[in-house]
């Protein structure tokens, strides 16, 4: 039976807040959360609170995501 990943991330969305390329990716943890968490549908992030956003690394705002 072949395993089954959590689906890869897009490319770094721009903060338009800072207008730079922060960490506004996680969309509920793209690459953070553990392969138990995928199964189960669980979201337990520190970073966005269940939001499924983090905040920019450049600015450290909750800035608005490009689309």
């Amino acid at each position: 039976m072949k395993k089954k990943t959590p689906k890869e991330p897009g490319p770094k969305s721009r903060c338009l807040t800072c207008n730079g390329h922060g960490a506004i990716t996680c969309r509920r943890c793209w690459g953070k959360r553990t392969f138990t968490d995928w199964m189960h549908k669980t979201h337990d992030c520190g970073a966005c609170g269940g939001t499924g956003e983090q905040a920019c690394i450049v600015c450290g705002q909750m800035g608005e995501r490009q689309k």
